[in-house]
Formats: structure tokens, C-alpha cells, sequence
């Protein structure tokens, strides 16, 4: 935390709040972990940017974000994922034809 701003030290702890505020830890069960954590992450930076926050460099950032709930957001970032996993199999497939 020493080399951050103080706003990005209090956007930092607002995050952190923020995920157990919502219940995020307890709402993970079963879930892909890393893009559960993509989803709650890009959730609550769209609340803390809409509130007038200033995102700390590097944090996750989608701007769409704020018109999902996680669970919704998890669900289209799986998506995504399992799409993306489906493309590099159909080109590994063409690759060995």
C-alpha cells in the first residue's frame, strides 16, 4: 500500500469492503474462482466509478459491468471464456488437418 496515493488507498479499501459487504466469499461456492473473482472485482469498480472513484491503474475495468449483478457477469465472463477455449480448439483441429 506505501507506494499508492491516499485515493487509491481508500478506493483499495472501499473494494475490499465492498466484496464483504456483498458476500462475495460466500457466494463463490462452486464457482470457476479466478473469474469469479473477475466478476465481483469488475462489479464493484463500476459502483466505485460511478460513485466518483478514481480506479487504481491495473484493476479490472469493464464498463458494461454495472448493468449486471455478479452472478450474471460471472455467468457472461464463463461465457467468454469457454468461447475463447472453443476458437484455440477449432484452430489447434485446423492446424493438424
Amino acid at each position: 500500500m506505501n507506494p499508492l496515493t491516499d485515493a487509491e488507498q481508500t478506493f483499495v479499501f472501499a473494494h475490499e469492503v465492498c466484496h464483504i459487504a456483498f458476500n462475495h466469499i460466500f457466494r463463490s461456492e462452486k464457482k470457476d474462482k479466478k473469474i469469479w473473482n473477475k466478476a465481483t472485482d469488475a462489479i464493484i469498480n463500476a459502483y466505485l466509478k460511478e460513485d466518483g472513484m478514481s480506479l487504481v491503474k491495473g484493476c479490472v475495468d469493464i464498463e458494461e459491468a454495472i448493468n449486471y449483478d455478479a452472478e450474471e457477469m460471472y455467468k457472461k465472463l464463463l461465457k467468454e471464456k469457454n468461447k475463447e477455449k472453443d476458437r484455440k480448439m477449432e484452430f489447434l483441429i485446423k492446424i493438424h488437418v
